[in-house]
């Protein structure tokens, strides 16, 4: 198949897309019957960069055992998962570097590398530089939970790691407000088990003067 997505499209559930080494301009929806998609060099060697204007990848609920696993993931644009959006998911997400997505055109930024709830298994994912921010009005609040990573149920999470990512008050007019929860990762009411997590150099610049405030 010419993309990955017409691999998607065509497949039937139980099948196993397979995607060769390499970088693939397009943004991807798996459907609700199961599926596993895979890049078999890894990570390393095939990257998914989006178009950005949505996320890169958005995995709905629906179908029990999806697996995307083996890539970059990059050039997302959106408030809720602009790398990787995976709300209901019932599987498995392993071997991703989700980088370089943004958060920069509504007032509240969820997860901007990577927003995902299960039942699923997060495997050896690494989420980094991605970048929010929101756009808020004089006297109104906006808010950010967790720039790189953000998980407001129930994960189960081995070995992951959450770096260099970056919230900016650059669009917060002046005597608006932001609230950050989680500048890396941000987990609420989370259950499942979490092994070998690392949240390291993230960060939160104040850039709108005096008139704005940014709670961290």
């Amino acid at each position: 198949y010419s993309t990955i997505q017409d691999a998607i499209d065509a497949s039937s559930s139980g099948e196993h897309v397979c995607v060769a080494a390499g970088t693939y301009p397009e943004d991807l929806l798996f459907g609700s019957h199961t599926l596993s998609v895979e890049g078999v060099d890894g990570s390393g060697a095939t990257s998914v960069k989006g178009t950005g204007t949505g996320p890169v990848v958005y995995i709905s609920g629906g179908a029990a055992d999806l697996r995307f696993a083996g890539f970059t993931v990059s050039g997302g644009e959106d408030g809720y998962g602009a790398g990787v959006y995976a709300p209901y998911m019932d599987g498995e997400l392993e071997d991703l570097d989700i980088t370089e997505n943004s958060c920069t055109s509504g007032s509240g930024c969820y997860g901007v590398g990577l927003y995902a709830y299960g039942p699923l298994l997060v495997k050896d994912v690494t989420v980094s530089s991605n970048y929010a921010a929101p756009v808020v009005a004089s006297g109104a609040g906006g808010s950010v939970y967790g720039a790189g990573a953000y998980f407001p149920t129930s994960a189960s999470i081995e070995n992951l790691k959450v770096s260099d990512n970056y919230v900016s008050s650059t669009g917060v007019a002046s005597g608006g407000y932001l609230y950050v929860y989680g500048a890396g990762a941000h987990f609420s009411s989370s259950s499942g088990t979490v092994d070998d997590v690392v949240v390291s150099g993230n960060y939160v610049y104040d850039a709108s003067g005096s008139g704005a405030y940014v709670y961290v």
